[in-house]
């Protein structure tokens, strides 16, 4: 069975009618199984979460603790979680390497450098003294992308939004395409070489769309721009269904949507790290949006916490975590102490940190912080909704419903979407 794992970053339960209401979502709801309540994880940040969608384990196991690793050094300059051997469990993808199976990445978080993966095509930003593209060629599959640049470059307006979404969706419907020739070849009887048999549609392809999460982060949730990206996820959805429509893929294949978090808007900023300073704190904080951890040395933390508790309004936090509550969270090993902000203010942890006009990081408690599920194939029952779901649940039921062995998950089976 093959898989296609489609992820919508920043797309939350509170966007569900919205997108319920356009083609082709609504046609998977009708067709497939449904949960507008998916439980994600601390941090509500992009890297995290999709760690824990891929491998259906919480932080303190994937070891993912943030979008960029801890560095002192100013945003731009700050590297990420880009390379695959930071995620310390297995994973979809290499459940489908163990098995002999191809599987394909388009922009998917923490695919850097992945060998076990044919195609990949990682998210990754380079630093101003970097080339963007040399810097794709290599964390990526380097020969694969060469030719696909070659082939499909010229239909790429530019490396921005929403230019970039319609380009990794053109790339995945060509790589669908690649199960149609092959099919072809066979039925006319052309001799072909072990090389031309390889060329296929991979059997597990993952795609993660970014637009909706650039225009909040830009222009805020409600925006002109992000009602327009919401339609577009629709839409790129709808083309990449019905590229496996025309090719009678749909028969041997499942199509899973997901979402990681959702946005709200910012009204106000502050510098923890000055503030920090001022008050000659011995911690760093480490912005997560709506809220921030704070490192120190191990016999500071006391000393850290209780600073924290006592100038909540200074910080405008409205809570700070102590060590007990995020091992309750799940949250990554390393961190002992973190804050979440009040309403609408965004944790910075530098003069120069970019200011938005919406993001996340957000308390679980947070309305936002409930996410999305769809499921469509062939053994997944129909017109299902399902009350109730956590993000961790998502690869091992992908695991299973594929036939891929996936062993060691935090998340459950969903053994009630599966035609009996």
């Amino acid at each position: 069975m093959r898989l296609v794992l489609i992820s919508m970053d920043a797309a939350s339960r509170l966007d569900a009618e919205k997108l319920l209401r356009l083609p082709n979502l609504s046609k998977m709801a009708e067709n497939g199984v449904l949960c507008t309540n998916v439980s994600t994880v601390y941090p509500t940040l992009t890297y995290p979460i999709h760690a824990s969608i891929i491998s259906g384990c919480y932080p303190d196991r994937h070891g993912i603790a943030h979008n960029e690793l801890f560095d002192e050094n100013p945003p731009q300059y700050r590297p990420w979680y880009w390379e695959a051997d930071r995620i310390k469990v297995p994973t979809l993808f290499t459940a489908a390497n163990a098995a002999g199976r191809d599987s394909a990445a388009l922009l998917w978080p923490t695919t850097g450098k992945a060998k076990f993966i044919g195609y990949n095509m990682p998210e990754i930003l380079a630093f101003p003294w970097e080339n963007q593209v040399l810097k794709v060629l290599k964390y990526g599959s380097t020969w694969e992308l060469i030719k696909s640049e070659l082939k499909y470059g010229k239909q790429r307006k530019s490396n921005k939004q929403p230019h970039l979404d319609s380009f990794v969706t053109l790339l995945a419907t060509k790589l669908i395409e690649r199960q149609y020739s092959r099919q072809i070849e066979k039925q006319a009887e052309v001799s072909y070489s072990s090389r031309q048999r390889r060329k296929h549609m991979p059997d597990f392809m993952a795609i993660h769309l970014v637009e909706l999460d650039a225009m909040r982060h830009e222009f805020g949730v409600d925006s002109t721009e992000s009602e327009s990206a919401l339609r577009h996820l629709d839409y790129n959805i709808g083309l990449i269904l019905q590229s496996l429509s025309m090719r009678d893929l749909l028969r041997d294949t499942l199509v899973c949507v997901v979402s990681d978090h959702g946005h709200e808007n910012v009204y106000e900023s502050v510098n923890l790290n000055a503030i920090l300073k001022h008050y000659s704190v011995p911690a760093r904080a480490q912005s997560l949006g709506f809220g921030a951890y704070f490192h120190t040395e191990r016999a500071d933390r006391t000393l850290v916490y209780n600073h924290l508790v006592q100038h909540m309004d200074e910080y405008k936090i409205a809570h700070v975590y102590s060590n007990q509550e995020l091992r309750s969270l799940r949250a990554p090993e390393n961190i002992q102490i973190a804050c979440e902000m009040q309403e609408g203010v965004e944790a910075l942890d530098t003069d120069k940190s970019p200011k938005h006009k919406a993001t996340h990081g957000f308390s679980l408690k947070s309305p936002s912080a409930k996410t999305l599920f769809w499921l469509m194939g062939p053994n997944i029952k129909r017109g299902v909704e399902l009350d109730s779901m956590d993000i961790v649940d998502i690869a091992p039921t992908l695991a299973y419903a594929s036939g891929l062995s996936l062993t060691g998950t935090d998340g459950k089976l969903l053994n009630n979407i599966f035609i009996d």
